[in-house]
């Protein structure tokens, strides 16, 4: 992916030619900027996404299948319903 990027300050784009790498320099600028202007869900996501990570990788994690998984999401799903139902008689 490419992008152009215009800069009106004479000064700024003296320093900037006088780089290395001028495109990995704000490339790496940009990504430092957005990464401090996350909000406190993407640091709240990003963080639940590591931990369940690390629950994937530990050897002493138990799995459920896709199928008792399904039987008790609908045996909740039923007990919900049931005292919805309940509640509205």
């Amino acid at each position: 992916m490419e992008y152009t990027l215009e800069i009106d300050d004479a000064d700024l784009i003296e320093k900037i030619n006088k780089l290395k790498n001028p495109e990995e320099f704000i490339t790496n600028a940009i990504k430092k900027l957005l990464s401090k202007n996350k909000s406190e869900y993407d640091r709240w996501f990003e963080e639940q996404v590591h931990l369940a990570l690390q629950e994937a990788d530990d050897s002493n994690t138990q799995w459920v299948s896709h199928e008792e998984m399904t039987e008790a999401s609908l045996a909740h799903r039923n007990q919900w319903l049931a005292q919805t139902q309940q509640k509205a008689a």
